[in-house]
């Protein structure tokens, strides 16, 4: 369930990012941040995905892994990146449904509720033989 409600939110951000650039998108490296150790299955998925997103844009898709402090690490790293679509945030619930509630208020780097949204849908990729 983890594991697939991670492949939800990356896909979504990863389409609307693409659409809200325009034609032109990305014209740069594109890194997805991945709040989890290599080798976890939310990493395994963001390379899988970054594979095929690599190919279908003709531009190169970084991922990387920044796992610790209970989701925060990749979380805040993304959430302070520019806002221009080229730094996505691939990870479990957990940052934005524990996190809130397990620190102050003013003890966390970000806002769940201002600067990140959860994406409830996703697109298949086809397979081409």
């Amino acid at each position: 369930m983890r594991a697939a409600l991670s492949r939800v939110c990356l896909t979504a951000c990863l389409f609307a990012s693409a659409a809200a650039q325009g034609a032109a998108f990305p014209n740069r490296n594109v890194t997805i941040v991945v709040s989890s150790a290599a080798s976890a299955l939310t990493d395994t998925l963001t390379r899988a995905v970054a594979r095929r997103l690599s190919d279908l844009w003709k531009q190169s898709v970084i991922v990387e892994n920044r796992g610790g402090a209970g989701y925060s690490i990749a979380a805040e790293f993304a959430m302070r990146a520019e806002h221009d679509g080229y730094t996505l945030l691939a990870s479990e619930t957990g940052f934005y449904t524990t996190q809130p509630h397990l620190y102050a208020r003013d003890k966390l780097a970000y806002d769940v509720r201002r600067t990140s949204f959860p994406s409830p849908a996703t697109a298949p990729f086809r397979r081409r033989y």
